[in-house]
């Protein structure tokens, strides 16, 4: 975390990543997303830092082309 660096709340979280809160949940279940900082008793807030680290580094999930879908989806088809 940085200094003076701008705490978000799991709103603005999910509003950053386009994620769910069990997505956020289950990411950081899996030590993949970072964890948040207890502020208080039921308050928690997660680094904006951290969480555009979080996105820079991410693998980008590559969508298949037109072509390989449909032979993808043939494929599936045979095997059942």
């Amino acid at each position: 975390m940085i200094e003076g660096d701008r705490m978000l709340t799991r709103e603005e979280v999910e509003n950053l990543t386009g994620f769910s809160r069990a997505t956020i949940y289950r990411l950081m279940k899996q030590c993949v997303f970072p964890r948040p900082f207890a502020m208080g008793a039921r308050a928690s807030r997660w680094p904006l830092s951290e969480v555009q680290a979080y996105i820079a580094t991410r693998q980008r999930i590559v969508r298949p082309e037109p072509d390989n879908l449909a032979k993808a989806k043939a494929r599936k088809r045979q095997a059942a």
